[in-house]
C-alpha cells in the first residue's frame, strides 16, 4: 500500500503543469527535468530541481482529536521545492529565484485544488500551510529552497455508514448550478392542528395540516452568481410565471467510507435574499425559502 507521502507526491507530479525549465518531461534541449520524491533527498546527492514530500508523523500514528461521533485525524508533512543555481552570475541567479518561486506557486495551486472542501464530495479536509525560506548559499552553486509545513486534517465518522462531507448547491430554475451553501437548515414536515372539545377533560384532538417547510442557508457571494444568462441570482426578482415565484432546486450530497453517496433534493421557492457583510468577513447572501415538496433522499 503506498505511503501517504507517496500519495501526495503522485498528486503533485500528476497535476504539475509548468513547462520549459520547470517541466517534468524532458526534451532534446532540456534533459534536467523536475523530479518528485516521497522522502528527503540524500545530502550531497540532491537532484538539482526537485519537489520532496516528507511525512513527519508515522503513517499509523496520526494525531487524533476524538469527539463523541467523529474524529479529527491530523497528519503533518514537509513539502520542499528545491532549485540549484548553476552559477552566481546575477542574471542566472535572478532567473533561479523566479523559478523556485514559480515552483512554490504551482505546488500551492495543486494542493489548494485537491483539498478544497467545497470542490467535491466526501471527506471534509481542513488544511494549514506555512512557508519558510531555507536557502543554502555557500559554494559556487547555491541551493534555493522553499519549504511548506503542510497539515492535513480530515473529519471522519466513527461509523463507516455515516455520510460525511460539505456540499450544498443552488440550481436556479432548473438551470445552471450556482454557489455552494453552508449553515443549511431545512426543517419540514406536517404541522399538527389541535381542537379542544368541551367535556373531554380539555384533551385536544389533532388534525394533520398540509406539508410545510423552510430552508435557511448562507452563500458566499460570487461574481459567477451574477451573470447574463437570465437564470442567475440577480434574475430572481423577475423570475415569475403567471405572477408566481419559480421553483428552484437545492441539492446536498455527501459520501461515506463505503463510497456510497446520498443526494438530498429540495424543491424550493426562494422568498428572500439578504446581503450580509461584517467587518473582516466575506460578503454573503442569506437565503430564506419555502420547501414546496417533501425532500427526496437517494443513495447510490
Amino acid at each position: 500500500m503506498p505511503s501517504q507521502a507517496e500519495t501526495i507526491r503522485d498528486l503533485i507530479e500528476t497535476n504539475w503543469s509548468l513547462t520549459g525549465e520547470l517541466s517534468k518531461t524532458g526534451t532534446e534541449t532540456m534533459q534536467e527535468v523536475v523530479r518528485f520524491f516521497d522522502r528527503k533527498q540524500v545530502q550531497g546527492n540532491e537532484w538539482p530541481k526537485a519537489v520532496t514530500v516528507e511525512k513527519i508523523n508515522a503513517e499509523a500514528d496520526e494525531n487524533r482529536k476524538v469527539h463523541p461521533h467523529f474524529t479529527e485525524v491530523r497528519d503533518y508533512y514537509k513539502i520542499t521545492c528545491h532549485f540549484r543555481v548553476l552559477d552566481v552570475d546575477p542574471e542566472t541567479y535572478s532567473d533561479a529565484l523566479l523559478n523556485v518561486e514559480n515552483m512554490a506557486k504551482e505546488l500551492q495551486v495543486i494542493l489548494d485544488t485537491a483539498y478544497d472542501p467545497s470542490s467535491g464530495l466526501g471527506i471534509f479536509f481542513v488544511v494549514d500551510k506555512s512557508w519558510t525560506k531555507d536557502d543554502h548559499l555557500e559554494g559556487a552553486q547555491p541551493e534555493l529552497i522553499r519549504s511548506m509545513a503542510f497539515t492535513l486534517t480530515k473529519i471522519s465518522s466513527e461509523n463507516p455508514n455515516v455520510f460525511e462531507g460539505y456540499q450544498g448547491v443552488l440550481r436556479i430554475s432548473g438551470g445552471k448550478i450556482y454557489t455552494e451553501a453552508y449553515n443549511v437548515q431545512t426543517p419540514h414536515g406536517f404541522p399538527q392542528l389541535s381542537e379542544t372539545i368541551v367535556g373531554n377533560g380539555k384533551i385536544p384532538v389533532y388534525f394533520t395540516a398540509p406539508f410545510g417547510g423552510r430552508i435557511n442557508a448562507d452563500l458566499y457571494l460570487s461574481s459567477d452568481d451574477i451573470g447574463a444568462s437570465g437564470t442567475d441570482i440577480n434574475h430572481l426578482g423577475a423570475d415569475l410565471t403567471n405572477g408566481e415565484v419559480s421553483e428552484n432546486i437545492f441539492l446536498q450530497q455527501y459520501t461515506n467510507k463505503n463510497s456510497q453517496t446520498v443526494t438530498i433534493t429540495h424543491t424550493i421557492k426562494i422568498i428572500n435574499f439578504e446581503v450580509v457583510s461584517f467587518v473582516e468577513d466575506l460578503v454573503k447572501l442569506r437565503m430564506i425559502g419555502e420547501l414546496i415538496t417533501y425532500p427526496t433522499m437517494v443513495v447510490a
